[in-house]
């Protein structure tokens, strides 16, 4: 969801004190890339390790109005382990002259006693 509380997207599976086991997806609308260069600020928090954050909450790609996905290679500067907002990157050069879709995936597992809280702004693609 969008919090106007912190101007940037919010996902998470915890509420009232309960992790729930989720999945959600924010995809862009199609894009026609003149250039390959994708970039956005994160913060998260709760994911307990960076190799949580990365599992969880992830970015991905698609070249067919969203019938298939491929991750992204980003790279980030936040860790998942606190609010504080970083860099993150990734080029898309391949994509150049493709219409493209970019989803963000959030994640959360009751199994794993994890539900991080993922926040994104200004995304941008050039």
């Amino acid at each position: 969801t969008y919090s106007s509380q912190y101007s940037c997207m919010v996902a998470t599976g915890y509420k009232s004190n309960v992790r729930y086991d989720t999945e959600s997806w924010l995809i862009s609308p199609a894009v026609e890339l003149e250039s390959g260069t994708f970039s956005f600020n994160e913060a998260g928090n709760y994911f307990t390790t960076t190799d949580n954050f990365n599992k969880y909450a992830t970015v991905k790609i698609s070249t067919d109005d969203g019938a298939t996905w491929s991750d992204l290679s980003i790279t980030r500067g936040a860790t998942g382990t606190n609010f504080t907002f970083a860099d993150a990157t990734a080029t898309l050069g391949e994509y150049v002259d493709e219409s493209v879709r970019i989803a963000f995936v959030y994640k959360s597992s009751t199994s794993e006693n994890l539900a991080g809280t993922w926040e994104i702004k200004n995304v941008t693609i050039y």
